[in-house]
């Protein structure tokens, strides 16, 4: 009788094996497999020492968990809409908002420091180039709003093929 694995067919008369491929045909039987039922369910692990696929549980186990990451990364990566990148990309700005908004104050409070003349605008970070671990900061956020206006661009994108109404 030939019982299907995850790791290939078995004739259990025999003990002859039919290994599958690599992990991604392993992960193809795993998804397209029908359930047993627990009461017709072989040990796998018994059985797969015994046609002599894995020579202990240690090699079982580590097989066991590969095939089981990659069954689990495809299913996640399945799940994964564009409804679900836009909800994403809205948390993110939203997160951008707040950490430039905090940023762009400690860069106003530290520059009062050293200057007294500056304006609290978008142009202090251009007004600070050149003046030491200030301008890390002042181009820290000029990075952080650069990747703000595109993360925006792309939801406003997918927003306007996902309802062209609400973007």
């Amino acid at each position: 009788m030939m019982q299907v694995a995850w790791f290939g067919q078995v004739d259990t008369q025999s003990g002859s094996l039919t290994p599958a491929g690599g992990v991604d045909q392993m992960v193809e039987i795993l998804i397209h497999s029908s359930p047993v039922p627990e009461e017709d369910q072989p040990d796998l692990r018994t059985l797969a020492k015994a046609c002599s696929y894995v020579k202990d549980d240690g090699e079982y186990n580590r097989l066991l968990r590969e095939v089981s990451i990659a069954l689990v990364r495809r299913k996640l990566r399945s799940l994964a809409t564009v409804e679900q990148d836009v909800l994403q990309m809205i948390e993110a700005l939203d997160d951008m908002d707040k950490t430039i908004n905090l940023l762009e104050e400690r860069l106003y409070e530290w520059s009062l420091l050293h200057r007294n003349d500056l304006d609290r605008t978008k142009d202090l970070t251009l007004s600070l180039t050149g003046q030491g671990p200030i301008d890390e900061l002042a181009t820290a956020i000029t990075n952080l709003r650069r990747s703000r206006n595109m993360i925006e661009e792309a939801a406003s994108s997918s927003i306007s093929t996902i309802s062209p109404n609400l973007s």
